[in-house]
């Protein structure tokens, strides 16, 4: 493999050296990572629940868990896989957490007839809409939507389907620390009990 690189493009930078015959000014071409480093992705993230209470997550990744199957197969013969990402992905895009805070609104309903081990109802959320929150307090609502499948696998003699979002890290207190952020089918739920249930997320450096 050849690498073809357009110089009339590349940042340079000048040095003046010292030759026999005087002074030369000699141009040096620099990497564009060096010039100009990329912005940090957030490393950590703080996850805010219904009871007030707040989690610090280091090392954090969205995690989504699809179902795939070759097309055709049956939804009996799926696969349920989890992929790790940096970043929140909805449809085809990726939402711009960077900076700006996330807030799920949820709704709360009680399974009729289900307990826990506590013998408490059981309690599960599901969203009701999300808005994005800039430092400004400028909000804006958005989409929170599966993946799009062609995101989730490559090959495209399969079919993916995702079933939820969570976010999971390193907490302060050990140990990884794992929330339900958002499920698009009734076959995954986000529990509905306030130390459980996520209503922001905001990242940090």
């Amino acid at each position: 493999m050849r690498l073809t690189v357009d110089r009339s493009s590349q940042p340079m930078a000048w040095q003046v050296a010292r030759t026999a015959g005087g002074w030369l000014t000699v141009a040096i071409l620099v990497s564009p990572a060096l010039a100009q480093a990329p912005p940090e992705k957030p490393s950590a993230a703080i996850v805010a629940l219904a009871d007030g209470t707040t989690v610090h997550l280091r090392d954090f990744r969205f995690i989504v868990e699809f179902a795939s199957s070759a097309k055709g197969d049956p939804p009996t013969a799926a696969t349920i896989e989890r992929i790790p990402t940096k970043e929140l992905w909805s449809g085809k895009k990726a939402l711009p957490l960077a900076g700006s805070r996330l807030e799920l609104h949820r709704t709360t309903i009680e399974r009729p007839g289900e307990t826990d081990a506590d013998g408490r109802p059981v309690l599960i959320s599901r969203l009701k809409d999300a808005a994005l929150v800039e430092p400004n307090g400028r909000r804006t609502v958005v989409r929170l939507g599966p993946p799009d499948g062609s995101w989730l696998l490559k090959d495209r003699s399969r079919f993916a389907q995702a079933r939820a979002i969570d976010i999971e890290g390193e907490s302060l207190l050990g140990g990884r620390a794992s929330y339900c952020l958002v499920s698009f089918t009734p076959l995954v739920e986000c529990p509905g009990r306030p130390e459980f249930l996520v209503t922001q997320v905001t990242l940090t450096p």
